[in-house]
């Protein structure tokens, strides 16, 4: 009982200092972002149960009517939720299919002799990702 006692005021004393860390930058983001912040934290932590063997097939719920500057929100809260590219290109790709603007999600891996790698990324948002050899493709629907 001790150990999880102070297992749980490690545990608060981390959330504490996470708050304080970001509260000034969340105090910068419009109300719009603030909002689409809390959307996209809600999906990225439902996400992880909708990832299994069929991962590009996981669904995001569509985000609530807001301008679409406020992608900001979005971004900020996939960064600070440490959100892998999947998810984020997931996430986003929802959101801009949402805004009038579909972005295709492109998952590649490097072909090079070391390490194993594979990233995903929305095409044309990202920005070209030469180093990848794309595998698959989820496209905006």
């Amino acid at each position: 009982m001790r150990q999880r006692l102070q297992l749980l005021a490690r545990r608060g004393r981390k959330a504490v200092r996470l708050v304080r860390h970001f509260l000034p930058r969340v105090r910068r983001l419009d109300p719009a972002a603030v909002r689409a912040l809390w959307w996209s934290a809600g999906e990225l932590r439902r996400l992880p149960r909708g990832l299994g063997p069929g991962g590009l097939g996981a669904s995001v719920r569509h985000p609530p009517p807001l301008p679409s500057e406020a992608v900001r929100g979005v971004r900020f809260a996939t960064t600070v939720g440490r959100a892998t590219c999947l998810e984020r290109s997931l996430i986003l790709q929802r959101w801009f299919m949402d805004h009038g603007q579909p972005y295709e999600i492109l998952v590649g891996v490097n072909p090079g002799g070391g390490e194993f790698t594979a990233h995903a990324w929305l095409d044309g948002y990202d920005g070209p990702q030469d180093e990848y050899t794309v595998l698959t493709r989820k496209p905006a629907a």
